[in-house]
């Protein structure tokens, strides 16, 4: 059961990765649930489907691979300087910009950190609820 909760996990990341990046008009909304949001939900419901400790550092650590190897072939699109220009935004006081640098050491903290806090708190709410029943 863990592995192929794991398994499943790993197919669904891949498959919305490999979707986003051949995709060609996504908005910016769709491109951050994908690369950001959604891996780490999937991440935190395999680790409570699982509920192995051992999932803490895998998941994330296979996460920031796709991510990694997504963000190198989706810097390499044609359209990419244009969706990053497209999708930078400014009103008054504040700005919404897209890292040209997919790939910076900053973005990938970012995404290792992002899953394990998704696991964790993932974590401390199953370890609420199991108290909460007794």
């Amino acid at each position: 059961m863990n592995k192929k909760i794991s398994i499943i996990g790993i197919i669904f990341n891949l498959l919305l990765f490999i979707l986003v990046l051949y995709t060609k008009n996504i908005s910016i909304l769709l491109f951050l649930s994908a690369i950001y949001i959604i891996p780490a939900l999937i991440n935190a419901i395999s680790f409570i489907m699982t509920k192995t400790m051992q999932n803490i550092f895998v998941l994330p650590l296979i996460t920031t691979i796709f991510y990694i190897v997504f963000s190198y072939f989706f810097m390499r699109q044609p359209n990419f300087i244009a969706f990053v220009s497209d999708n930078s935004k400014s009103i008054g006081d504040l700005s919404i910009q897209i890292n040209d640098n997919l790939l910076a050491i900053g973005p990938i903290t970012f995404v290792f950190l992002l899953n394990i806090a998704s696991i964790y708190l993932s974590k401390k709410i199953s370890r609420r609820e199991q108290y909460v029943e007794r």
